[in-house]
């Protein structure tokens, strides 16, 4: 099952932003009266124009997405902190109330044995929580960076190819080509181009990758609980048999 954290980052970036980003390209080649290549300018700038408007509002997103995660990141760690903060005021006072019962020497030595015992081993805990936290959020960069980089990529080649079938069309315009089989050739072209685009974006898929490091952190602060949980049975059976109870 995943996680909150990974609904929102397999969410974000398993293809949900660049669902149909260039659907209906091919279609601009429409045009209503005259010949293909009569309009073809004002075709071509259309295109251009949505293609420009695309890829600007893909990189818009693309910020926002990772801006978030940071801010969540940040969100996330503030509370943790906070947790914690709470957590040793409570042990503090715990062992405080300990230091006052303990009525006899051995008794005091068994106090400050437990107290250095709890916090070893909530020291030990947190460093494994902190350490898996950090492998994680590491391996997540380095899965988005690489997905964002493909799909860059994959953009690039797409604007590339739109511009070699819009040159193309133009010249077999000026060439005298029938104004229909330049239309349909530059729609085909945009069509396949298009096509290899949502191949390449479907393949970039991280979502998987991303489950695998869930799986790995939730295992490494799970272990980190069961030893934790261990050693504080451990040291309140030792402070238990100090005060004779």
């Amino acid at each position: 099952m995943k996680t909150q954290y990974n609904k929102i980052v397999a969410g974000a970036f398993a293809l949900s932003i660049l669902v149909s980003p260039f659907a209906g390209f091919a279609a601009e080649t429409k045009v209503k009266g005259g010949s293909f290549c009569n309009k073809i300018d004002a075709v071509t700038e259309k295109i251009n124009t949505r293609l420009v408007t695309h890829l600007d509002k893909f990189a818009v997103r693309k910020n926002t997405r990772i801006a978030n995660i940071s801010k969540r990141r940040v969100t996330r760690d503030e509370n943790r902190a906070d947790h914690r903060e709470i957590k040793d005021i409570k042990v503090d006072t715990r062992i405080s109330n300990l230091t006052a019962k303990a009525d006899t020497e051995a008794k005091k030595l068994a106090v400050v044995s437990f107290e250095q015992s709890v916090n070893s081993a909530i020291s030990q805990r947190r460093a494994t929580v902190d350490e898996a936290v950090l492998k994680f959020r590491n391996g997540v960069d380095n899965l988005i960076t690489t997905k964002f980089n493909s799909i860059d990529n994959s953009a690039a080649v797409f604007k590339q190819s739109v511009n070699e079938a819009i040159v193309a069309a133009k010249n077999s315009c000026a060439n005298g080509t029938d104004s229909e089989i330049v239309r349909t050739t530059m729609r085909n072209s945009i069509k396949v181009a298009q096509d290899k685009f949502k191949t390449n974006r479907i393949d970039t898929s991280i979502e998987a990758d991303i489950n695998a490091l869930v799986e790995i952190k939730r295992q490494s602060i799970d272990g980190a609980v069961v030893k934790f949980k261990a050693d504080m049975e451990k040291a309140k059976a030792d402070l238990k048999i100090a005060f004779g109870a």
